[in-house]
Order: C-alpha cells, then sequence, then structure tokens
C-alpha cells in the first residue's frame, strides 16, 4: 500500500502539471477533470490509509460484512441484497471470506419484522427480511438494520463494519480487470455478460437448499 509521501509526491506531480501544461492541451484532453478527479482519489487514499492498520486488524480482529445488491433490482438503498459476505481480519491480512445466500438466513428468522409500509403495500409482503433491508437511501441506516437482521436470523455479534457493492459496480471492475475465466464452470465472465452469466448460475435448475448462487459467486 502506497506511504503518505508517496501520495503526497503524486498530488504535487499533478498540481505541476496542471500549473504547466498549456490549456489549450488541458482543454483537447478533458485534463482538467482527470486530473481533479485524480486528487479526489488522493485524498481518499490517505483517510483509507490512516485507518489501513485497524481496519486490517493489526492490533485485533475484525470482523465485516459485506452485501452485494442487485441494483437492476431496486430497492431506494442500492438494489436487493441477494448474498453477503462476511470477512474476518487480522495481522493486516483477510483471514476468512465466507459468502453467504440471503435466503439461508432469512429463512432462519424466528420474529415477525414489521416491513416498512411500501414492501406490504406494493410488495405485497407481511414480513421484513434482510435481503430487503436496503430500503433508506442512507447507507448507515441501513447498515444497522442489516446488522441487526444479522443477529436475528443467524446469531452473529460484533459486526466492525459493513461495505455494499452493487453489481453495477461488479460488471465496472470485471470492464477494467479484462475478462475473467472461471475454469470450474468453463466458462469466462465479461463486462457484457456477467449479469446474464450470474443470473444463469445461481438460478438455473436451483431448488430450496441449493448453494449453487454462493458457490458460483465465491468462486467469481
Amino acid at each position: 500500500f502506497p506511504s503518505h509521501d508517496t501520495l503526497e509526491k503524486v498530488k504535487n506531480n499533478l498540481d505541476t502539471l496542471e500549473a504547466n501544461l498549456p490549456d489549450n492541451f488541458i482543454n483537447t484532453y478533458k485534463l482538467d477533470v482527470k486530473i481533479s478527479k485524480a486528487k479526489e482519489y488522493m485524498s481518499i487514499a490517505n483517510i483509507a490509509l490512516e485507518r489501513f492498520d485497524e481496519i486490517f486488524g493489526k492490533t485485533s480482529p475484525k470482523t465485516y460484512a459485506l452485501f452485494f445488491a442487485n441494483n437492476h433490482e431496486l430497492r431506494p438503498g442500492g438494489g436487493f441484497i441477494g448474498s453477503f459476505a462476511l470477512i474476518k481480519t487480522e495481522k493486516l491480512k483477510i483471514q476468512e471470506w465466507r459468502i453467504y445466500d440471503v435466503y439461508d438466513a432469512d429463512g432462519q428468522l424466528k420474529a415477525r419484522v414489521i416491513p416498512p409500509a411500501a414492501i406490504s403495500t406494493y410488495l405485497r409482503q407481511p414480513f421484513f427480511f434482510l435481503r430487503d433491508s436496503a430500503f433508506s437511501p442512507d447507507f448507515p441506516t441501513n447498515a444497522i438494520v442489516a446488522e441487526d437482521f444479522l443477529k436475528k436470523e443467524l446469531g452473529i455479534n460484533g459486526i466492525d463494519g459493513a461495505f455494499m457493492i452493487t453489481f453495477s459496480s461488479i460488471e465496472k471492475m470485471i470492464r477494467e480487470l479484462g475478462p475473467i475465466y472461471i475454469p470450474e464452470y468453463r466458462t469466462t465472465i465479461t463486462y457484457e455478460n456477467a449479469y446474464y452469466k450470474t443470473q444463469t448460475f445461481a438460478e438455473e435448475n436451483f431448488f430450496p437448499g441449493s448453494t449453487q448462487k454462493k458457490d458460483f459467486l465465491d468462486t467469481l
């Protein structure tokens, strides 16, 4: 991971570029926007760097929840939560990464949780589950609700932080990384086919108790 000094040198180099490049060159290639965005990333990286040791459990283990939101199936907080991962870090390493199918967790909810009015009215669901918990446009609010569901459904306590990633974000990562060949499934995942392939391997011939969705996501 880069040091503060390295990030500061990059920022200084960007300042130098911005100050010395001809205006017509900057305007032609829209470098002002790109340099501004790069500086924004530098600021974010500095913040992350300050918390790096803590996040990766340098002195004590940490547990995080990562929620996968299908933004093709809309919810106010980013999308329908179809799966989630529990990630454990310790001694500056990811020690464990385990993916769960949300239906496996929701199936263990013993007490009824009253859903938001829109869910009961428009989806005609009398119950509230983790899968629909991204119901606020404010992620910290959704994270608290989701962590409460993890306690109720799986008895999981002590979550140190939560993250959400939408499927569109995953597609963009694949576009930047290039095609990903998955030998276990004899298939290649690309930016163009990622959603279709994921839906196919997750849902084709699905049956109650099947682990095929989480198995495919874990492999990908």
